[in-house]
């Protein structure tokens, strides 16, 4: 079941790489390498950004990891405005859910 779950969002990732919302967000959505974490795990990464009112520019990047673990499919989501994402706050969380999900 998950893998199928996976192959899903992979799929509708690719046909969608980049889009508007509301004609002021640009979001555009990348591959990215998937964690070695639980028994299947799939990872991608997107980056918005949103011209203001005042003339500056607003600019998130975005990781959303989806990882099955037993009977669980779970999804992570970090989001890091204005700044890098933090690449080591996102393997902790995902270990903590792991090992929770492991042992309840």
């Amino acid at each position: 079941m998950g893998e199928a779950v996976l192959t899903a969002a992979r799929d509708a990732r690719r046909a969608c790489p980049s889009f508007t919302l509301d004609d002021s967000l640009d979001v555009e959505v990348r591959a990215a390498t998937a964690p070695r974490i639980g028994e299947l795990s799939w990872r991608y990464d997107s980056t918005m950004t949103a011209d203001l009112a005042g003339g500056g520019t607003l600019a998130a990047d975005n990781a959303y990891v989806m990882m099955a673990v037993g009977y669980a499919v779970v999804t992570v989501f970090v989001s890091a405005w204005q700044e890098p994402l933090d690449e080591q706050l996102l393997r902790l969380v995902l270990t903590t859910v792991e090992h929770h999900l492991l042992e309840p």
